[in-house]
């Protein structure tokens, strides 16, 4: 019953917890994609996904669909 109390009457731990989340989908999951897509595209999955977490997932993963397919030579 004091976790109920103490959770209503503090926003905090809840938006920590909130931010917790979003903070693990925009550097864990989306990177993710990103590295998934560029291995569909021909090009080497690590290399984005450190990529997409260094500059920014989402510019990652436009970069990388305005790039396209890899040509293979």
């Amino acid at each position: 019953m004091e976790l109920i109390n103490y959770l209503s009457n503090d926003g905090l731990p809840i938006f920590m917890g909130i931010f917790v989340v979003i903070a693990i989908a925009y550097f864990l999951f989306i990177p993710t994609c990103v590295a998934l897509v560029a291995k569909k595209k021909g090009r080497h999955g690590l290399v984005w996904f450190l990529l997409s977490i260094f500059i920014n997932p989402i510019v990652a993963l436009l970069l990388l669909i305005a790039l396209g397919e890899k040509e293979n030579k």
